[in-house]
């Protein structure tokens, strides 16, 4: 094995590694605890100029990805229309 791959194989290993606290046993899916996942959105969409529309938008998660054992996530967007 060369010293390039080498170092690549030994990076994807210390990856594997590292995400096995997460993951599991490299490449192995952990138990999930799973639960309906639940989404509160709200925006706001506003004229800003005769032909330019802004919105603000927040969304609140509970239980992302239907697992219990994560979460509530919150997330913010921001979104500009213009028309010509």
């Amino acid at each position: 094995m060369t010293n390039h791959y080498r170092q690549a194989y030994e990076f994807v290993r210390s990856l594997c590694k590292n995400a096995s606290r997460w993951v599991g046993a490299c490449g192995a899916a952990v138990k999930l605890n799973y639960a309906l996942e639940q989404v509160l959105e709200v925006y706001y969409r506003f004229q800003l100029l005769r032909h330019v529309q802004t919105s603000l938008d927040y969304q609140y998660i509970q239980n992302p990805g239907y697992n219990r054992d994560r979460g509530p996530a919150h997330v913010f967007a921001g979104r500009i229309r213009v028309s010509f």
